[in-house]
């Protein structure tokens, strides 16, 4: 939604310099050896300075906080260039799963399917899958598409996140679990931003008019900041 919220002011179309112009360059700091020595080649020339935003953390309360979308280092411009998952910088924790040396993207491709369900995948994209035999029994129906015996199932989103959220909310003692009603209201919104067609996604500026941001999300948001 931050990054919805940049394109829709324009400052996805500022150049470095332009932007610069517009708001000022980042405060930095050369970076030198203690020894004197220069700098080995994997080590930057300058490190840029952290904003400070008038507060210590340890005084910051819940009012204060405010969704801030920061480090753009890695950011690039796809239509002018290409950058392959296995290329990502994000630490290795946080990757996405078409960045991991670990799977394939087949592995991914048959993961989604187990999770998503059929519903809205494009005919042509199993058609054309080469590796589908890997996963699933040979068929070219697009209502069948059996698992494979002996292959480890991912369970559908449903499931997981009854095993993944509910499970562990009962357990605790500090939250609740969600009941039936917003549960499924979650679920529909994750079916939702999880179409595989990107066009059939909602937009991330569509987020916040779901029933459950509407519902609960954000009469929960509000109900907190009245008790700060």
């Amino acid at each position: 939604m931050a990054v919805a919220y940049t394109h829709s002011r324009g400052f996805d179309q500022f150049s470095i310099e332009e932007l610069y112009e517009e708001y000022g360059e980042p405060e930095t700091v050369a970076i030198t050896e203690s020894s004197k020595r220069p700098l080995p080649a994997n080590i930057p020339a300058k490190a840029v300075l952290p904003l400070y935003l008038g507060k210590d953390a340890e005084e910051c309360s819940l009012s204060d906080a405010q969704v801030l979308l920061s480090d753009f280092g890695e950011a690039f411009s796809p239509g002018h260039t290409e950058r392959l998952g296995r290329d990502c910088h994000t630490p290795l924790a946080m990757q996405p799963p078409e960045a991991s040396e670990f799977v394939t993207a087949d592995d991914i491709f048959a993961q989604q399917i187990d999770v998503i369900g059929t519903s809205s995948l494009p005919s042509e994209w199993w058609e054309v899958w080469e590796q589908r035999s890997q996963f699933f029994s040979s068929s070219s129906d697009q209502k069948t598409k059996v698992p494979k015996e002996g292959r480890y199932v991912w369970p559908p989103l449903e499931q997981a996140f009854e095993e993944g959220v509910q499970k562990y909310r009962r357990r605790s003692q500090k939250v609740k679990e969600f009941d039936e009603e917003e549960m499924a209201a979650i679920v529909t919104l994750m079916r939702r931003m999880l179409v595989f067609r990107p066009e059939g996604r909602v937009a991330a500026e569509e987020v916040l008019q779901p029933e459950w941001m509407v519902k609960w999300a954000l009469h929960e948001f509000y109900k907190t900041l009245e008790m700060v």
